[in-house]
């Protein structure tokens, strides 16, 4: 049986772990974002241009400013979640989650939102980062290590215009739940950063530093709708490809079990 002090001491660690890279994340999210919500005004020439996508590109800093924060979020976020059902399951004697009292395993069956737009994220975050980073990163023809430089928003265009309903489906979950994700995120995490403010003593142990966070989901589902919005436009415009970059981009995009 686990000590009570041990036990609080490791969620608490998992909860360090969980909400320390999200600045991290959040930032790259808003860049990333930024260039489809830009589309909505200006177009795939528009998105293109912006500069804000070389400062995470290439191999050290994509994996320590966007992998490595993504995948500690993601585990400790796994972790804290196995923790408490097994702390439900322990409680009520049993190992069957279906036989708890009807309070605790709906708390169990029933996500929040934090999860119902965790889970699709965690589905669909690797075929995303695979279809758009990995794969077009083969050496082998007829890919031939597609650059960075070359997977522009034209290589987005080209994804909604031939597999049009496999890429909306997985644009706009990543999208809708990415941003509510952080919209009700951002509450607990400020209330994490505010804890080790006070342990610091940078903060007065009395201060509450509130922040409200009322219009935080009506601003979110703006957000949502403009990135939407750009991505449409983006779809809908014709953009001129050479032959060899046609090629190219249908076999990266073939590699993909997503897009077969």
């Amino acid at each position: 049986m686990a000590v009570p002090g041990s036990e609080t001491r490791f969620m608490n660690s998992l909860t360090y772990a969980q909400h320390l890279p999200t600045p991290f994340i959040t930032t790259f999210m808003l860049i990333h974002l930024t260039a489809p919500a830009v589309a909505s005004i200006g177009g795939v020439s528009a998105a293109s241009q912006l500069l804000g996508r070389e400062y995470y590109h290439g191999v050290p800093q994509e994996a320590l400013l966007v992998y490595a924060p993504i995948t500690l979020h993601v585990c400790a976020s796994l972790a804290k979640r196995l923790v408490k059902i097994g702390r439900l399951v322990q409680k009520a004697g049993t190992s069957d989650v279906a036989q708890l009292p009807p309070k605790q395993n709906r708390s169990v069956i029933s996500s929040n939102a934090l999860q119902l737009t965790g889970y699709p994220l965690v589905f669909l975050l690797s075929p995303h980062i695979a279809t758009h980073r990995l794969l077009p990163s083969t050496p082998s023809p007829p890919i031939s290590s597609i650059s960075p430089s070359e997977l522009d928003f034209s290589f987005v265009n080209f994804g909604l215009k031939n597999w049009p309903a496999r890429s909306w489906i997985m644009y706009s979950v990543l999208v809708g739940a990415g941003i509510m994700h952080v919209t009700y995120g951002a509450p607990i995490v400020w209330r994490t950063i505010l804890r080790l403010l006070k342990k610091a003593g940078l903060v007065n142990s009395e201060s509450k530093k509130s922040l409200s966070w009322r219009m935080f989901p009506k601003a979110s589902l703006l957000g949502i709708g403009v990135v939407l919005l750009g991505m449409l436009r983006i779809a809908r415009e014709d953009v001129f490809l050479t032959r060899l970059a046609t090629t190219r981009m249908v076999a990266s995009y073939r590699l993909s079990p997503f897009y077969r």
